[in-house]
Formats: structure tokens, sequence, C-alpha cells
């Protein structure tokens, strides 16, 4: 198995970050397309809450609405991040630097802890 490098890692990232940002700028585009000419009326810019429920977020990521577009470009973001964190893990791995791989480590478990505990109930 290739062991992974330094270049590989910054690959990844990048190519996570060039995607998420075309992600989401498709969706701002379509977001001006279909809303550009709305007044803004609220300076206090209290709104309602929208719960989104991963049944919701696919049905509107189908049907292309740009909020949902726009939320799948930061969710790769996210994506890319743990790639990164596990990749650096088994790049210290593979160094022998166990001390920088249980660290690594430490942060992708914190990592997907945050993302499951932010989840509303």
């Amino acid at each position: 198995m290739k062991k992974v490098s330094e270049l590989d890692v910054g690959r990844v990232l990048l190519a996570g970050v060039l995607v998420s940002a075309l992600i989401v700028l498709v969706g701002g585009i379509l977001y001006l397309m279909q809303h550009g000419t709305n007044v803004y009326i609220n300076p206090k810019f209290n709104h309602a809450v929208h719960v989104v429920t991963v049944q919701n977020f696919f049905e509107a990521l189908y049907q292309l609405q740009a909020k949902a577009i726009i939320l799948f470009g930061i969710i790769i973001l996210m994506v890319t991040q743990l790639i990164r964190v596990m990749l650096t893990a088994w790049l210290f791995a593979s160094h022998r630097e166990y001390f920088f791989a249980w660290v690594s480590v430490n942060v992708f478990v914190m990592l997907i802890f945050c993302i499951v505990i932010a989840q509303p109930r």
C-alpha cells in the first residue's frame, strides 16, 4: 500500500476546498436568480429557525433548491477537513510518529463528536 505524503494531504485539501467553493458558488448564483429581487426589510435579522432533516435536505437537493446546494457545499468542506485529519494521522503513523498520529486521531474523534452533538434534537 502506498504511503501518504504531505503532498497527498495538500492535494486532498485543495481539491475539497475547490469543489466546495464551486458548489457554493453555483448555489449562490441560483439563490440570487431566485431571490435576487427580494427587498430586505428587517434590519434586526430576526428570522425563524428552520430545522433541516436529512430527508428534507436530500429532497431539496434533488429539487436543486439553492439553499440546499449551498449547504451541500459546506458539508463537502467539512468532510474535506475530516479526510485531511484522517490522512494526517495515517501520514504520522507511516512515519512512526505515533504521538502525532494519536493527536490526529483525537482531533478526528473530537470533530465527529462535535458534528454529532450539533445535531438538532
